[in-house]
């Protein structure tokens, strides 16, 4: 069975997108210079749609602004050397910031996409992975 050429065009596209970053709704901060806030949030990492938010379960959810060059690759959130700083579903305590929608536009390097749009926000610094999900069987 021979497969058309569109057809084959479309796989192979499909193909090389599979290991590409996904930078859809991955909002990162302005440089920090060396700086950062020194507040600490522990909760898992959870997915929304595009949307990767730092949820507690006493405290509530943040979005997380990633630091600038962060990016999405499937499951795992990837610094700007390519070094993967944690998975969803894992356990991470990040050092960082809180925000309010009305104080975190001067924090932003590009706009937060309008899905991912919410009242608090947690600006990421170091990120520890304090605990993974266990495994599904």
């Amino acid at each position: 069975m021979q497969i058309p050429g569109a057809a084959l065009l479309v796989l192979a596209l499909v193909v090389s997108a599979c290991g590409a970053p996904v930078r859809t709704n991955l909002p990162t901060h302005v440089d920090w210079g060396g700086s950062s806030p020194a507040a600490v949030q522990t909760g898992r990492l959870a997915l929304s749609g595009d949307c990767v938010s730092l949820v507690d379960k006493q405290r509530g959810a943040w979005l997380v602004v990633w630091q600038p060059g962060s990016s999405r690759s499937g499951v795992a959130i990837v610094d700007s050397s390519g070094k993967v700083l944690a998975r969803i579903g894992d356990e991470v305590s990040i050092v960082g910031g809180e925000y309010q929608a009305d104080s975190i536009g001067s924090q932003l390097s590009m706009p937060i996409p309008a899905a991912c749009q919410t009242d608090r926000y947690w600006l990421a610094g170091d990120v520890t992975v304090v605990g993974s999900p266990a495994p599904s069987s």
